[in-house]
């Protein structure tokens, strides 16, 4: 993903498909503050859906869901720029800060 347009299409071997949640529990004493924004593409043979929400099954648990999917075996040099913004974008999910407050 290292350049922005390509001179061929791309062709992959198997479609790809991931469905991950992550609960992050506070310590005693704290609370979530601000825990980021969701993020939706849906392209063509492939799509990516993330949030970051409170409200899990313990008090300040936050919950993080991701659900990526790729059907398509070949993506054309055209569809290459916003497939290429997609996996940044997933990239970029692992770097979310999510600040804990201590509670009054």
């Amino acid at each position: 993903v290292g350049r922005s347009t390509r001179q061929w299409d791309l062709f992959f071997s198997d479609s790809d498909y991931l469905d991950m949640e992550i609960r992050i529990r506070p310590p005693k004493g704290y609370r979530p503050y601000a825990v980021g924004e969701s993020l939706k593409r849906d392209e063509n043979g492939w799509s990516l859906e993330a949030s970051l929400s409170e409200g899990g099954q313990a008090p300040g648990e936050v919950v993080f869901e991701e659900l990526w999917r790729r059907d398509a075996l070949e993506t054309g040099r055209e569809s290459y720029s916003p497939y290429r913004e997609t996996l940044i974008a997933r990239a970029l999910l692992r770097d979310t800060v999510i600040v804990f407050v201590k509670e009054d």
